[in-house]
């Protein structure tokens, strides 16, 4: 598994390239780096790619690294847009939009790199915290 981080070229989102098998440890460790990263760059948009990353974990572990996990790290940004790439017959990540969409975080689920693109190029910029 690696995980690379890369600002956009116009630094309004930075993207997380995944490759490999992934996890809730591996996905909990980089989503601190780059939410750290983007509070000291001024970013609060993030594109996760992961059309080349398959997700290992169950319905369940899931759920808890959403709602548990990231709840009560202080250095996830909770008001973070998100956009999540997947490539178009991977369903392993189907369920991370719905349990992040119920605990109340902006994480949206894309087949489509340009609507993905486009969906944090329209989305407003949260305030910066």
């Amino acid at each position: 598994m690696s995980c690379q981080f890369l600002k956009s070229a116009d630094d309004d989102y930075l993207t997380l390239f995944y490759t490999g098998k992934v996890n809730r440890e591996i996905i909990f460790d980089n989503t601190i780096k780059a939410h750290k990263f983007g509070r000291k760059n001024g970013i609060k948009k993030y594109f996760t790619d992961l059309t080349k990353a398959i997700n290992t974990d169950d319905k369940k572990t899931v759920t808890d690294f959403i709602a548990i996990d990231m709840k009560k790290s202080a250095f996830i940004d909770k008001e973070a847009v998100v956009a999540i790439f997947v490539a178009p017959d991977d369903n392993s990540h189907d369920f991370i939009e719905a349990v992040s969409e119920k605990n109340g975080y902006n994480v949206k689920l894309f087949r489509d790199r340009e609507k993905a693109i486009k969906y944090l190029q329209e989305t407003k910029n949260p305030a910066i915290s």
